[in-house]
C-alpha cells in the first residue's frame, strides 16, 4: 500500500509550513514587532532548528508532528496580546510580481525533480548505504536512542558514518514515521523539505536583484544535477552555503541587519547537514574576518557588524545548540566517531606539517583543484569579472557601485579559501593514516565539488549585478541626454 500524493503534499505542507510557523513564534520571542516576507528563509531555518532538537531530545518521532501546534498558539498569543503583526505593507505590486515569476521559474525548473524524488526508489550506494541506512535506523526506533543501532559495531555502521549529524535522516525518519511504513520512496520526501527551504529563501530575498535570485534557480538545478534528486548531501550544503552567501551579498547592499543575521544563521546551519559543515565554518570565520573586514572595509563596517548581531546572538547560538546538543549526546554513550576524520588533528601542529608536505597534499590538489570542472567555472567567472570591469569603466560608475562589484570578487575569494582549507583540512590532515586517501578523492572530488560550485554562482551573479542595476543605466541615459543636449545647444 502506498500512500496517495495528496496526502503525501498534505503532510508535506503541515510540516514545513508547521515549523516554519514555529519558527515565526520564535522570532516573536524576541519583540519582533513586524513579521515581513523577507523573515520567511529565517524562519524556515529556526522551524527546521526546532525539529531537530527536538529528535535530539531522544523523546518519540512520532509525536513531532504535533508539535508544531505549539508555536501556532503561541504566534496567536502574540498576534492578540503582544501586539506582534504580520505585515504586508512594505510589499509592493513590483514585489509581489517578482514573487510569482520567481515561483514560477522554481517549479518550472524543478519539476523533473520533484517528479523522480517520489518515482525514483533509493538506489544510490552512499545516500542507501549511509543517509537512509540510519533514517531507518531512527524510523524503526521512533527516534534517536540508544537503542537506535549506532553504536552497534559491524560492517554496515563501520562504512556509513553513523556519527554524521542526523538531521536529515531524522527528516526522511519523520515522514516514513508520519505514513506508518518504510520503503524505497516515501523517505525522499526530505528532499521536497530542502527544496522548499530554496524557494523560501530566494523570495525572502526582496531587496536584491530578481535577475540574480532567478540566475542562482537556474544554475544551481542545471549543473550536475543529478545529486538534486540522488538522496545524496552534497550537493545541499552548497545550496545552503549559497543561499547564505546570497544573503550576504544583500547585506552589502542593503545594510540591513536581517540579512546579515540570515547569512550567519544559515553558514551555522550547515552544521547539521554534513561534518564538512563544521570545516566549512570553521574556515570561513577565519578568512572572512581577516579579509572581509580587515583588508577591505573599513573599522566602521567591523563596529556596524558586532552591533547588529548583538540583538539576535541568542536567535545564533540556537543554530549552533543541535551541534553542541548531538556532540554532548555521543561522548554521554561513548560514541566515539571510529570512521571519521580525526579533527584533533588539526590542532597538531608538526602533524599539520607532516602531512601538508606528504604526497597527501598533492594528490588532493590534483583531485579537488586542477579538475578540469573546476578550472572551467573558475575561468567562466573571471572572464565575467573582466568584462564587469569595462562595463564599469565605460559608464563611469561611482565608488560605491565600484565597491559592491568588488565585494563581489571578495566573497568569491573567501570562498576560494574556504574551499581549499576545507580540503587541505578534511582530506590531508584529519584523515587517520590508515584510510585509503585515493579511494575518497577519487570516489568524491566532483561531488565535493558540486557542493562548493555554489560560491562559484553567487560571486557569478554578484559582480554581474553592475548590468543590471537599474540606477547605473538610468543615470548613464541621463549623461547621454546632457550631452545630446549640450550639442544641439552648441550647434544653435
Amino acid at each position: 500500500m502506498r500512500m496517495s500524493e495528496l496526502e503525501l503534499l498534505t503532510n508535506l505542507l503541515w510540516f514545513v509550513l508547521g515549523y516554519t510557523t514555529f519558527g515565526i513564534s520564535i522570532l516573536a520571542l524576541f519583540r519582533i514587532k513586524f513579521f515581513e516576507i523577507r523573515f520567511l528563509f529565517l524562519s524556515f531555518l529556526i522551524g527546521q532548528t526546532i525539529f531537530y532538537l527536538y529528535c535530539l531530545s531522544t523523546l518519540p518521532l512520532s509525536f513531532a508532528k504535533y508539535l508544531p501546534i505549539i508555536g501556532l498558539i503561541y504566534l496567536i498569543y502574540t498576534l492578540l496580546y503582544r501586539k506582534v503583526k504580520i505585515s504586508f505593507k512594505n510589499v509592493k505590486f513590483l514585489q509581489i510580481v517578482e514573487i510569482i515569476v520567481i515561483t514560477s521559474v522554481f517549479f518550472y525548473m524543478t519539476t523533473p525533480y520533484i517528479k523522480s524524488i517520489i518515482l525514483d526508489p533509493i538506489y544510490q550506494w552512499d545516500a542507501r548505504c549511509g543517509w537512509y541506512y540510519h533514517a531507518k535506523q531512527i524510523y524503526l526506533s521512533n527516534g534517536i536512542n540508544k537503542s537506535t543501532g549506532f553504536l552497534l559495531r559491524n560492517e554496515f555502521n563501520d562504512i556509513s558514518h553513523p556519527h554524521y549529524p542526523k538531521y536529515t535522516n531524522c527528516l526522511a525518519a519523520y515522514f516514513a514515521n508520519s505514513v506508518g511504513f518504510w520503503n524505497e520512496y516515501i523517505p525522499k520526501t526530505n528532499l521536497y523539505v530542502h527544496l522548499i527551504g530554496v524557494l523560501f529563501a530566494l523570495v525572502s530575498l526582496t531587496k536584491l536583484n530578481i535577475i540574480v535570485r532567478l540566475g542562482f534557480c537556474f544554475v544551481a538545478f542545471t549543473y550536475n544535477s543529478f545529486w538534486i534528486n540522488s538522496g545524496y548531501m552534497d550537493i545541499w550544503i552548497g545550496i545552503y552555503l549559497g543561499l547564505g552567501l546570497l544573503n550576504l551579498v544583500n547585506y552589502l547592499q542593503t545594510k540591513e541587519r536581517l540579512n546579515l543575521v540570515t547569512f550567519l544563521y544559515s553558514m551555522l546551519f550547515l552544521l547539521n547537514i554534513k561534518r564538512e559543515g563544521m570545516m566549512i565554518n570553521a574556515s570561513f570565520f577565519l578568512s572572512f574576518f581577516f579579509i572581509f573586514f580587515i583588508i577591505f572595509f573599513n573599522t566602521k563596517t567591523m563596529r556596524h557588524f558586532l552591533f547588529t548581531i548583538n540583538k539576535y546572538i541568542p536567535i545564533l547560538l540556537l543554530a549552533i545548540l543541535p551541534f553542541v546538543v548531538w556532540t554532548i549526546i555521543k561522548r554521554i554513550w561513548g560514541f566515539i566517531s571510529f570512521s571519521d576524520f580525526e579533527f584533533s588533528k588539526v590542532f597538531d601542529v608538526e602533524h599539520f606539517k607532516t602531512q601538508f608536505y606528504s604526497w597527501r597534499f598533492d594528490y588532493a590538489y590534483k583531485g579537488f583543484i586542477t579538475n578540469i570542472d573546476i578550472e572551467k567555472s573558475f575561468f567562466t567567472v573571471l572572464l565575467v569579472g573582466f568584462v564587469s570591469t569595462l562595463y564599469l569603466l565605460l559608464v563611469k560608475a561611482n565608488k560605491l557601485k565600484i565597491q559592491n562589484y568588488l565585494s563581489g570578487f571578495v566573497i568569491i575569494i573567501v570562498a576560494f579559501i574556504i574551499y581549499m582549507t576545507t580540503i587541505v583540512l578534511s582530506y590531508v590532515v584529519a584523515m587517520a593514516p590508515d584510510q585509503d586517501m585515493k579511494f575518497y578523492v577519487d570516489s568524491s572530488n566532483m561531488r565535493i565539488f558540486s557542493s562548493y560550485f555554489m560560491f562559484l554562482i553567487v560571486g557569478f551573479f554578484s559582480i554581474i549585478l553592475s548590468f543590471f542595476d537599474k540606477s547605473l543605466l538610468i543615470h548613464r541615459l541621463k549623461n547621454i541626454e546632457i550631452v545630446k543636449k549640450k550639442n544641439i545647444n552648441i550647434k544653435k
